[in-house]
This record gives C-alpha cells, structure tokens and sequence, in this order.
C-alpha cells in the first residue's frame, strides 16, 4: 500500500481538477486551503469584526451579536459597512443571508470608507455607485464595480447559478483579489487590482426586515507558506475529509502523521 495507494489518490485528484466542473468547485488556493484547516477565531474577535452599528444606513439596525437586519422602509437601497477593514494579508468571512430575504437586488462584497450607504430606490447599491466597492450579485449572478455590471460569476452558460444561504468571502489583500466560495466549491478569483487598499465587508440590501449575518473566520498575514505548510496542504487535499484517517497508513514518521491529521 503505502506510496502506491498515495499516487494512485493523487492521480485520481488530479482527475478531477484537469476537469474544473463547477459542481466540485475550481482548484483552491494553498493558503486559502490552509487558513480553513485552522481553528476559527474566538467569538470576542467575531464580534470585533462584525457589522457596524454606526458605519451603515440608516435604515438598518444592528442590535448586537452578528446579525443586522433592515428596516421595512419602501423605495430604499441599504448598505452594511464591517467594522475592521483589510490591508494586509488573507481574510475569510462567511455571509449569512437566508434565500427568502433578499429581494432583487441583494449584493455582497467589499468597499472602501467612503462607499455609499444608502440611495432613494431599488438597485444594486454595493459596486453599482462608483469606484470605492466591489459587489456579486445574488439574484443575476452579475458582478458590479464602478456603477456598471460587469460579466456573470461564476463564469458558467448553464444559466442562472442559485446562491445558497451561506457565502464565503475571500479577500486576498496581498495578491489584491477577492474570490468567494459556496456549499464548499471554490468559484475563482472575482475581481482582482485591489491592493494597498483598507476594505471592509458589505452588503446592499433592499428587502425590508431582513436578517444578514457576518461572521469573521480567520485570517493569514502577509507571508509566503512554509514548505511544510505546503505538503500538509497538498496532502489533505487530495485525501479529502472522507479519506484523512488513512494517513495512519502511509509510510510517515508519527510525528508527520499527527501533523498531517491535525485539524
């Protein structure tokens, strides 16, 4: 068994990313991979990173904990603004937005300060302005920057692609991109040209009473991954989470099978 199981579960891995299919997801980064292996962040710094209950329109209201909700006003578009903004390193949130509320125009992604927060009307708020946000849209499956729609994303023909309640958010403040995730399939690489810039997490919102939720996951600074970090990476992807046990059966030191199977 040993090294001939292994490259058999590699070749087989690779099988699957030279296909791409968007049902398992594109190939994930190796430090986007390795911050999810890590432990989320302690509830105190959830809360630190969450909605903030001054930098938003004010027609929403953030009551505390990590969910805001907007109040049931007509003819009104809403923006959210994080507390924390990004310049640095890897960051990972996840968006909680239940399917049922969102309207026509829901909108997630990042801007600056200075983005606006709130407009007379129903429309795509969030990258749907001007130059200070960067926005997916929910409903279409269109991306917003600069106050046009840009090309559909995920980039498929198979139409409309249907966004479940929960949406990763992956902002890469090194490499300047922002990606996203859903259900676990990694979707690639949205927008990119965003270094050396301080963004926060938002959302734009026009359906009254809704609940959106923000919880921040973890992060990486802005530094290359060690070799082992990569190997480990490597490894646990192509075991996957229904095969990591087996480690026990490679021919690895015990103190590499432990660093291999830690979570």
């Amino acid at each position: 068994m040993g090294l001939k199981w292994f490259k058999a579960a590699e070749e087989e891995s690779e099988g699957e990313d030279a296909r791409h299919l968007l049902g398992r997801g594109l190939p994930m980064p190796g430090r986007f991979q390795l911050l999810l292996e890590l432990p989320p962040v302690p509830w105190d710094v959830q809360l630190q990173h969450s909605w903030s209950d001054r930098d938003c329109s004010p027609n929403m209201r953030v009551p505390g904990g990590l969910t805001a909700r907007r109040l049931p006003v007509p003819d009104s578009t809403d923006c959210l603004r994080g507390r924390v903004g990004c310049h640095r390193g890897l960051h990972v949130w996840r968006v909680s937005w239940p399917v049922g509320q969102r309207g026509s125009h829901a909108a997630v992604g990042v801007g600056t300060s200075r983005a606006r927060l709130q407009a007379p009307g129903y429309r795509t708020l969030l990258g749907g302005e001007d130059g200070e946000s960067w926005a997916w849209g929910l409903v279409d499956n269109r991306l917003y920057h600069a106050g046009k729609a840009l090309h559909s994303y995920p980039d498929v023909s198979v139409g409309p692609f249907p966004v479940p309640e929960s949406v990763v958010v992956i902002l890469d403040s090194d490499e300047g991109t922002l990606s996203f995730m859903v259900d676990g399939r990694y979707l690639g690489v949205a927008f990119q040209g965003l270094k050396d810039k301080t963004l926060y997490p938002m959302v734009s919102c026009v359906w009254g009473n809704c609940g959106i939720s923000l919880t921040y996951i973890n992060h990486l600074p802005g530094q290359p991954l060690t070799l082992t970090d990569l190997c480990r990476c490597h490894i646990r992807r192509i075991l996957g989470e229904h095969r990591i046990s087996e480690v026990d059966s490679l021919p690895l030191p015990q103190m590499l099978k432990n660093y291999i199977q830690e979570s």
